[in-house]
């Protein structure tokens, strides 16, 4: 289900956006921006799909994300991308240094971290999720959907339907957010940074990696599947990896799982 919004304004979204390669649907109500920016997804140009809510909005590992109508920024790029897994497991961390990246544009520049491989975390409070999903495609290429969910103008009320501790950013400021020009800082700087990671690859980003990462040096438990880890976060190898030294000072390399502390 979609329908037009008369809340965000796509003009000034649009405008914002002129000189990029990108088209923009600014909707009301949607089940899932993900699923609706799939229907305009073309070779040729990145395509955003963007709600006022979501009534089946979802993140990783099959969670539930929770929208609030009109209060936050809920937010589907997609696009088509080569089919070379070290770059396929290196977008999400492309993608959350570009959010990082759109939030200081935006004036939020204090304790802005990255929880592996793609939660954003102020102070030790979850601000902004990603769910990058694929889809093979003929001729070695990829349809990627990229979800973003950022709070924006939550209240501790809404977000004290969460499991985790979370924040927004009018909590942060104090005070209500206008959200299109962090519509456009987000999209403009999510393209840079996957046309800078099409040509550049992995290793700017894990140049970057330290200064964001919300794990290093902590004591964390990894799990896949009905399997788990325990040890000391060690931060990311060059393929993207996160690294975890054990009790027995062995290392491991994980390319997905899902992390806790």
């Amino acid at each position: 289900m979609t329908e037009p919004t008369d809340g965000l304004n796509q003009r000034y979204i649009t405008q914002g956006l002129h000189d990029y390669p990108i088209e923009v649907n600014v909707f009301d109500t949607v089940t899932s921006t993900n699923d609706v920016v799939k229907d305009y997804i073309t070779p040729t140009a990145y395509h955003a799909a963007i709600a006022e809510t979501q009534t089946a909005g979802r993140g990783r590992q099959g969670r539930v994300w929770h929208s609030p109508k009109g209060k936050n920024i809920y937010c589907s790029l997609g696009f088509i991308w080569p089919s070379v897994p070290h770059t396929l497991s290196g977008l999400p961390l492309a993608i959350s240094l570009a959010i990082i990246d759109a939030l200081v544009r935006v004036g939020f520049e204090d304790r802005l971290k990255i929880k592996w491989p793609n939660d954003i975390f102020f102070s030790d409070a979850k601000l902004a999720g990603i769910l990058v999903e694929t889809t093979s495609l003929a001729k070695n290429q990829q349809q990627v959907v990229t979800g973003i969910g950022i709070n924006c103008n939550s209240n501790e009320d809404d977000l004290s339907l969460l499991t985790q501790k979370a924040i927004s950013l009018a909590m942060i400021k104090g005070s209500e957010q206008v959200r299109e020009p962090i519509i456009v800082a987000l999209l403009r700087s999510v393209i840079e940074s996957l046309e800078q990671f099409k040509v550049q690859g992995l290793a700017p980003i894990v140049a970057r990696w330290p200064q964001y990462d919300f794990m290093r040096d902590k004591k964390i438990t990894l799990r896949q599947s009905t399997t788990s880890w325990q040890g000391r976060s060690l931060g990311i190898d060059e393929r993207g990896y996160l690294l975890l030294c054990d009790e027995k000072q062995e290392v491991h390399a994980f390319s997905s799982g899902e992390v806790t502390w």
